[in-house]
């Protein structure tokens, strides 16, 4: 691999971990203003949903690059 596609890859990672973060705050803001609705319970779903992605995209990254 390139250091261009490991770049990438790491992007993709941050996205991933920004969007679980994020999603996090939301639900548990929604869930502290709004009580645990539906919508709150979606945006938990995201953020672990997000969570597993990063670490799916981190694994993935760390078996496609060598170990220098």
């Amino acid at each position: 691999m390139t250091k261009k596609d490991i770049f990438f890859l790491k992007i993709l990672e941050i996205s991933w971990i920004v969007i679980s973060f994020s999603s996090l705050l939301t639900a548990i803001h929604s869930s502290i203003y709004n009580g645990f609705v539906q919508d709150t319970i979606l945006f938990f779903i995201i953020s672990i949903m997000a969570f597993a992605m990063f670490l799916y995209r981190r694994n993935k990254r760390k078996q496609k690059t060598p170990h220098i």
